[in-house]
């Protein structure tokens, strides 16, 4: 009635989701397995059915679920590390079992409990799946699941995948999800954390400001972010260089190791942060 053209479904697989939740047998959850699949596929949808805690189910009960709904027709199956508890080795291995025995095509839903998401995700794209589940900053149960934002950026920086995503977006869609949410990522969190492109060290600061890719694998502007500069305790004569270039003081090897001097007696944390807008950067640079 509402012209839906996919549906989707689950069954916990694992022993402890058949014992202590569904409270059924393998033999009834493969019947169940198999009859949503048919029930769906008779009423013209095509289905993608989850395997749920498939990493923790009996492997041969595993791959006899997966060759059961592949046969009543399934369109595809989703592979999960319902709780996070894979290394990328150990989802390699979990997704190229299942692989080897089926044709349709593959799905990874992976989540973070212990960190591993974003690389177990690309370990069960190695082994064979085409379709990584994603949530906008990784928000979702418990510790969530890869963030859309990672997996986009590894996908076309390190995969070379060909695609049309609006990177530049990143940033602004995660700006959207805190103000729906109220859950605000957190400082360090890749891509489109404030964090993410934040240089203090010396040495950092001034082989930033002379070439960016020094410490930076992407271009901050590509993901919608921007590039900060902090000065604190860790500036050096560069540093402060630069810092009275900004102030418009003039500079001299004397005044940038004074102000170099007074950098380092702030305390841990008390530190002069600027975000370096186009113009301005290129005022630094220019003036170097």
């Amino acid at each position: 009635d509402c012209d839906a053209k996919w549906c989707a479904a689950y069954l916990g697989i694992s022993d402890i989701h058949l014992k202590d939740k569904l409270r059924i047998s393998r033999e009834e959850a493969l019947r169940r397995a198999v009859e949503t699949v048919e029930y769906a596929k008779s009423h013209g949808l095509k289905i993608r059915f989850t395997v749920e805690d498939g990493s923790r189910a009996e492997p041969e009960f595993l791959l006899t679920v997966c060759k059961a709904i592949e046969e009543a027709g399934v369109d595809r199956i989703s592979l999960p590390d319902t709780v996070g508890i894979l290394r990328p080795i150990g989802m390699y291995n979990f997704v190229k079992k299942v692989r080897e025995v089926v044709d349709v095509p593959l799905d990874a839903h992976v989540h973070n409990d212990i960190g591993f998401a974003v690389a177990n995700a690309f370990s069960a794209c190695d082994a064979g799946v085409d379709q990584i589940h994603t949530t906008i900053d990784g928000i979702g149960e418990r510790t969530g699941i890869p963030a859309l934002a990672e997996v986009a950026v590894a996908l076309t920086y390190l995969y070379k995948s060909p695609n049309d995503f609006r990177l530049d977006m990143l940033l602004d869609l995660s700006k959207l999800i805190e103000d729906y949410t109220g859950i605000k990522p957190y400082d360090s969190k890749p891509i489109v954390g404030t964090s993410a492109y934040k240089h203090k060290a010396g040495t950092h600061l001034a082989a930033i400001l002379k070439n960016p890719a020094a410490y930076e694998p992407i271009p901050p502007r590509s993901v919608g972010n921007r590039r900060r500069i902090v000065f604190g305790e860790l500036a050096g004569k560069t540093g402060a260089a630069y810092l009275m270039s900004l102030l418009g003081l003039e500079k001299d090897d004397l005044g940038a190791k004074a102000v170099a001097a007074g950098l380092k007696n702030l305390r841990m944390g008390d530190l002069i942060e600027i975000p370096l807008e186009d113009r301005l950067e290129k005022k630094i640079i220019e003036d170097k």
